[in-house]
């Protein structure tokens, strides 16, 4: 006696139905495993740039600082001195002993 195949739903069909159906499973899988790998680089990118972007005004604001300190500084000279016909000078250019401070 030979066994009969059974028939079932994927018989029913056919088998090339049923292949056609997996396809489309695993071509539905890879595209979202492609989307999440393109989402996660996107997002690692942005916060890449956002780092970037903060750092950046920080160098902004030292410099900023750095020049008002300078500014400043300038200012306090000049009052130091006077007015703008007094010429300043270091100590030693007058010949006379003077108290150096080295570090």
């Amino acid at each position: 006696m030979i066994p009969s195949i059974p028939k079932g739903r994927q018989y029913a069909q056919g088998p090339s139905r049923c292949l056609k159906a997996g396809f489309s499973l695993v071509m539905t899988l890879m595209l979202m495993i492609l989307l999440s790998v393109i989402v996660v680089g996107l997002l690692s990118l942005s916060s890449i740039a956002l780092r970037t972007s903060a750092q950046t005004e920080a160098i902004g604001v030292a410099r900023a600082n750095a020049k008002l300190a300078v500014q400043l500084a300038i200012g306090e000279l000049q009052t130091q001195a006077g007015i703008d016909t007094r010429i300043t000078a270091r100590a030693e250019l007058s010949g006379g002993s003077c108290n150096e401070y080295r570090i």
